[in-house]
């Protein structure tokens, strides 16, 4: 299972999330998302903050924050990976979820969330891919 949860293309300060995608990976045991950012902004102190979120009763949970990606990064790719049977701490839904975390929550939806914060002219293209095994 192969799912693109979003593709954008951002300029300038921006917020959002892009359409919920109904998965329900039930022979998968792991999910790996893969963040493709093809062109970042040129200052050092824009960012682009991408998470993947799941439904859990009706409340979007962060269940990865990919590491943060700078203005001056150019492109990159990041891979995280939750399993499905690993203890997970107790937390909050509304507790932030750290750079470079995740949290082992499975549900039925998922979705991408960002966040880009401009100082200067930003602009990021990026992708989410989400693969189930």
């Amino acid at each position: 299972m192969d799912v693109l949860l979003t593709t954008q293309t951002l300029s300038g300060a921006d917020s959002d999330n892009g359409d919920a995608v109904r998965l329900e990976p039930s022979g998968a045991s792991q999910i790996t998302a893969s963040l493709k950012c093809s062109s970042a902004a040129t200052a050092v102190s824009d960012t682009l903050d991408v998470y993947v979120q799941t439904l859990i009763a009706g409340v979007w949970v962060d269940v990865i924050h990919f590491a943060q990606i700078p203005g001056v990064a150019g492109s990159g790719h990041e891979v995280a990976k939750i399993c499905k049977g690993v203890a997970q701490a107790e937390f909050a839904v509304s507790a932030a979820l750290g750079v470079g975390s995740v949290r082992h929550v499975f549900g039925k939806e998922w979705r991408a969330r960002w966040v880009v914060v401009e100082t200067d002219t930003a602009a990021f293209d990026f992708e989410v891919w989400l693969h189930g095994s």
